[in-house]
C-alpha cells in the first residue's frame, strides 16, 4: 500500500480533470514518491508519461533536463516536436521532479507543449526555493498539494515497504522523533544503523541494540548546517547539549542575535507554552550530532553543568502546546523529558548508592530505555544496601511488578510482600495492601478482610493504600456501591494517585456517567502531557479511549489512540495501558472493517498477557481480529474463555465486559442466556443496559429493545442507540409491521440530524460531491462507522468505504478524521 493514498489518488484526480500539480514540501517530505506513485498509476491506466528531473547543477544550461530523455535538442521548436512525438495520442503527463531545479529552456518548452497539446503537468519543488519560488507558476490550473513530514504510521509502512521489515515500538519511536518525520533522514538512519549493527534484524522483524545513533549520520547532520558560521555552531551545540529549555535558559547560554539567526536558518524552533517560549533544535539528529562527536573541554564543562542543573530541576522546559503539525517534536520532547531524568538518576546512583537512588534509577529505566536485563541486574545491585523507610516501600513495590510482569512469578512476588510485611511493622500495611493487588490481578480472588483495620505504628499512606486495595477487589467482583464507598474514602487519603483515579473511572463507565470519565480522564491526560510523562499519558488515553469507545464515538476513540501511540517509551515489561488501547484500537478497527494502527504492538506473534482492567489482555486482540476476518464464532469463544477464568479469579467486572462482545460477536441463544445470568450479578447502570439489549436481540423482544434504544439514548450513546433504533426498523419490516419500521427510521433520522451536531457555518460542501457521497460524509461528521453507515444504507462496507475516499479527494483532505472534522463545521444539507 502506498504512504499517502489519499494525497496520491487526489493528485490523480485533478490531473484527469486536466489540471496540473505543483507537489511542494520540504526536503525528505516524500515529494519524489508521490509523484512517483501518481506516474505509476497513470501509466497502469495506459497513459504517457515522461519523466524530467530537475538538476541544480545544469540549471543555466539551456535544455540540460530535455536532454535527458534523448537526444539534447538546441532550439525551442525542437524540443517542442520531440516531446509531441513521446507523448504521442491520447492521454499524457509530463512529470518534472524537482522543478525548482529546471533550466528556464525547457520550462518555457513545457509550458508551450500544455498549450498545443493538452498534456498534463506535474512537478516537485521544495517549499523554499530562493529566488526559484512558483517554478510551476503560469502553468493553466495549477493545483498545489503542499506536503507535511510524514506521519508516524506512514513512515512506519514506508520502512516495512522499503526494508521488509518492522522496527519494534521503541525503536520506531526514536527514528520517528529523529528523523522529525522527515523520509530521506529517516531512511538513512535505518540503513546506516543496520548496517552497523545497531538495529538487529530478525526476520520481518528489528530492534535497536542501544543507542541508534550511528557515525555514518555525520555527513546528513552537517549538510543541513553547511552554511552556518563558527559562531551559529557554538550556539546549536550549546543548544543541542542543553535540549529543549525555556527561552530565559536559552538566552543565558547564547546570545539573543545567534538564536535569531539559527531560527532564520531553519535549525531551531521556538514555540509557546503559556507566558513562555521553549526552545530547541528542530532536527533531533543535530541534537545526535552535537552529542556524539568528540567535544572540546568546553563543551564536556558544558553537559556536567547542565546534568548538575537538571538535577535540581532548574532547566526543565514547561509544558508544551504542541499541534498536530508538530507531531515528532512532540515524541522528541516526550523522549528529552526521558533522557533528563535519566541523567539526573544516573548521576545520582554514582554519587550515592542507596536504596533511595536505586529505586529512582529503576522507575526511570522502566518508564523509558531500560532493558528488563538492566532492571533487573539493578534489582539485584541494589537489594542488600540500606535506605529511608520510602525508598524501601518504592523499592519493593517496584520489584513486586518487576517479578509479576517481567518474570512472570506473581505467585513468588505476592509471598515474598507478604514475609516482608512480616517481618517490618511500619511497612506491613504498605506490602500487604500491593500483595493484595497482584494476587487479586493475576492469581485469584483475594480477601480483603485479611488486610489489617488497625494502622496505628504503620508508615505514613497505609492507611490510604489499603482502602485502595479493598476498593479495587470489590470492584473487581462487581460490587460498585462498595467499592465507591472504599475509593471515596482512598482519595481522601492519597492525593493525586494514577491507580486510584483509573479505578474511579472504571467505576463510573460501568454506570453509564460517561461526562464525568471524560473528565477526569481529560484533566489527567493534560497534566501529564504538560509533565511529558509518557505513563501517565498512556493510563489516562486508555481511560478516555475506552469510554468514547463505550459511548460509540469511534473517532474521538481513535484520536485519543493516535495522541500517544508512538511514544513507546516502557521498559521490557508488558504495558498494561498500553495493553488495554491496543485492544481498543483492534476494537474500533473490526467494527470499521478496517485495518488497526500497528503503532499499538504489544508483543511480538504469540504474546499474551492479561491485565485486570476491561480490555487489558491479549485475548481481545486475538478476538477481534478473528471476528474481522469473519470467524465470529471462534471471536466468542476467545472472549468466553477469557470471561470464565477471569469469572473464576474473582475478576467479574471485565469478565462482564468480555461476555457482553462475546454476545455481541455471536448471540447464540443458549450460550448468551448463560452469559446474561452471570453479568446480571455486576453491578453498573450501563452494564445492564446493553444486557438488556443482547437478550432482547436474542429473545426478539421488540419492546424490550425499543426501551434498550431509549436508555443508550439517555446514557449519551447515540450513535449505538441510532444501530439499535435501525435494528428495529428491520425486524419491523421484516414482520411486515411498516408503521412501526417508519417510526424506528424516524427516531434514527432525529439523532443524527439533531440540531446542534452541526454549527450554522454558511458554509457547504463541494458541489462536486454526489448526493450519496454528502450523505455519507453526514454521517462521518456524527461518529459512525463505515459498518454502522453501510447497515443504515442498505450497502456494503467497500460500498461507504469507496464513497468516504471520494469525498476525502473531493474536499482535499487527507484522512476520515479531516473529512469528519470538516463536515462537523459545514452546514450538510440531504
Amino acid at each position: 500500500m502506498s504512504i499517502r493514498l489519499d494525497v496520491v489518488l487526489h493528485g490523480i484526480d485533478v490531473l484527469r480533470s486536466g489540471g496540473d500539480l505543483d507537489i511542494v514540501g520540504e526536503p525528505g517530505s516524500g515529494r519524489s514518491h508521490v509523484l512517483g506513485e501518481i506516474c505509476a498509476h497513470l501509466e497502469a491506466q495506459r497513459w504517457s508519461v515522461l519523466r524530467v528531473p530537475g538538476i541544480a547543477a545544469f540549471r543555466a544550461v539551456p535544455f540540460a533536463a530535455l536532454g535527458w530523455l534523448g537526444e539534447h535538442p538546441r532550439t525551442p521548436a525542437v524540443a517542442l516536436e520531440m516531446l509531441r512525438a513521446a507523448l504521442g495520442d491520447g492521454p499524457s503527463l509530463v512529470a518534472v521532479d524537482d522543478a525548482d531545479d529546471l533550466d528556464d529552456a525547457s520550462r518555457g518548452v513545457l509550458a508551450r507543449l500544455r498549450d498545443v497539446s493538452g498534456a498534463s503537468l506535474a512537478g516537485t519543488r521544495r517549499v523554499s526555493s530562493p529566488g526559484r519560488a512558483g517554478a510551476l507558476s503560469g502553468f493553466a490550473r495549477t493545483f498545489q498539494l503542499r506536503l507535511s513530514p510524514l506521519r508516524f504510521e506512514e513512515l512506519e509502512r514506508l520502512i516495512v515497504t522499503r526494508f521488509g521489515f518492522a522496527l519494534d515500538g521503541p525503536t520506531m519511536s526514536s527514528v520517528y522523533a529523529k528523523s522529525n518525520g522527515n523520509v530521506g533522514i529517516a531512511l538513512a538512519l535505518v540503513e546506516a544503523a543496520v548496517r552497523d549493527g545497531r538495529i538487529r534484524v530478525d526476520g520481518d522483524t528489528a530492534g535497536g541494540a542501544g543507542e541508534i545513533w550511528t557515525p555514518a549520520m555525520t555527513s546528513i547532520a552537517e549538510a543541513l548546517i553547511a552554511r552556518l558560521d563558527d559562531e551559529e555552531r557554538a550556539g546549536l551545540e550549546t543548544l543541542a547539549i542543553l535540549g529543549p529549555a525555556a527561552m530565559s535558559t536559552a538566552l543565558r547560554l547564547v546570545d539573543r542575535p545567534v538564536l535569531e539567526r539559527l531560527g532564520d536558518a531553519g535549525v531551531i524552533e521556538v514555540f509557546p507554552t503559556g507566558d513562555r517560549h521553549i526552545v530547541t533544535v528542530r532536527h533531533p539528529i543535530l541534537v545526535d550530532h552535537f552529542r556524539h562527536r568528540p567535544r572540546r573541554v568546553r563543551s564536556v564543562l558544558m553537559a556536567d553543568d547542565i546534568v548538575r542543573r537538571l538535577a535540581s530541576g532548574t532547566t526543565a522546559p514547561a509544558a508544551a502546546a504542541v499541534g498536530e503539525e508538530h507531531a515528532a517534536l512532540f515524541v522528541t520532547l516526550v523522549h528529552e523529558h526521558a533522557r533528563r531524568r535519566l541523567l539526573a538518576a544516573q548521576d545520582a546512583w554514582s554519587r550515592d548508592r542507596t536504596k533511595g537512588t536505586a529505586a529512582e534509577l529503576i522507575a526511570t529505566l522502566r518508564a523509558g530505555g531500560g532493558t528488563p536485563e538492566t532492571v533487573a541486574g539493578l534489582f539485584a545491585e541494589s537489594a542488600d544496601l540500606p535506605g529511608s523507610e520510602q525508598s524501601e516501600l518504592e523499592w519493593e513495590n517496584m520489584y513486586g511488578l518487576h517479578l509479576t510482569t517481567v518474570e512472570n512469578r506473581p505467585g513468588f512476588a505476592v509471598a515474598r510482600l507478604r514475609a516482608r510485611a512480616e517481618g517490618s511493622d511500619a511497612m506491613r500495611g504498605h506490602l500487604l495492601a500491593w500483595a493484595a493487588l497482584i494476587e487479586q490481578s493475576f492469581i485469584g480472588p483475594a480477601d480483603p478482610d485479611a488486610l489489617p483495620e488497625e494502622t496505628t505504628g504503620m508508615a505514613a499512606g497505609a492507611r490510604g493504600q489499603i482502602l485502595r486495595s479493598r476498593a479495587f477487589v470489590q470492584l473487581m467482583r462487581g460490587d460498585l456501591d462498595e467499592a465507591d464507598r472504599l475509593i471515596s474514602e482512598a482519595r481522601l487519603e492519597l492525593k493525586e494517585d494514577q491507580f486510584t483515579e483509573v479505578m474511579t473511572a472504571v467505576l463510573l463507565l460501568a454506570r453509564g456517567e460517561f461526562d464525568h470519565v471524560e473528565d477526569l480522564a481529560r484533566r489527567g491526560y493534560e497534566e501529564a502531557r504538560a509533565a511529558f510523562h509518557a505513563a501517565d499519558m498512556y493510563a489516562y488515553t486508555y481511560i478516555a479511549a475506552l469510554e468514547a469507545f463505550v459511548a460509540g464515538r469511534y473517532d474521538d476513540a481513535e484520536d485519543l489512540i493516535t495522541e500517544v501511540a508512538h511514544l513507546h517509551l516502557a521498559a521490557g515489561e508488558p504495558q498494561l495501558y498500553r495493553l488495554g488501547l491496543a485492544a481498543v484500537a483492534t476494537l474500533i478497527a473490526e467494527t470499521r472493517g478496517t485495518t488497526p494502527q500497528g503503532i499499538l504492538r504489544v508483543g511480538p506473534e504469540g504474546f499474551s498477557f492479561r491485565g485486570p482492567f476491561p480490555g487489558m489482555a491479549t485475548d481481545w486482540i486475538v478476538a477481534s481480529r478473528l471476528r474481522a476476518r469473519g470467524s465470529a464464532e471462534e471471536a466468542a469463544d476467545v472472549l468466553i474463555r477469557l470471561g470464565d477464568e477471569q469469572w473464576a479469579m474473582g475478576l467479574r467486572l471485565p469478565a462482564a465486559y468480555a461476555y457482553l462482545i462475546a454476545a455481541d460477536a455471536d448471540p447464540a441463544p443458549a450460550r448468551s442466556a448463560r452469559l446474561s445470568e452471570r453479568v446480571s450479578v455486576v453491578q453498573g447502570h450501563a452494564i445492564q443496559v446493553h444486557r438488556e439489549i443482547i437478550r432482547a436481540r436474542v429473545e426478539q423482544d421488540l419492546d424490550a429493545l425499543e426501551a434498550g434504544a431509549e436508555r443508550l439514548e439517555a446514557l449519551g450513546q447515540d450513535m449505538r442507540a441510532v444501530v439499535v433504533w435501525r435494528e428495529l426498523a428491520s425486524a419491523h419490516g421484516a414482520r411486515g409491521d411498516d408503521d412501526a419500521a417508519a417510526r424506528a427510521n424516524a427516531q434514527a433520522t432525529r439523532i443524527t440530524s439533531a440540531p446542534g451536531r452541526f454549527d450554522s457555518a454558511a458554509q457547504v460542501m463541494p458541489p462536486t460531491l454526489t448526493e450519496r457521497e454528502r450523505e455519507v460524509a453526514r454521517l462521518v461528521a456524527v461518529g459512525m462507522s463505515n459498518r454502522e453507515i453501510a447497515d443504515l444504507l442498505v450497502v456494503t462496507v467497500r460500498t461507504v468505504e469507496s464513497h468516504v475516499s471520494h469525498a476525502m479527494r473531493k474536499c482535499g483532505v487527507a484522512s476520515r478524521h479531516e473529512l469528519r472534522d470538516l463536515a462537523r463545521g459545514l452546514r450538510l444539507r440531504q
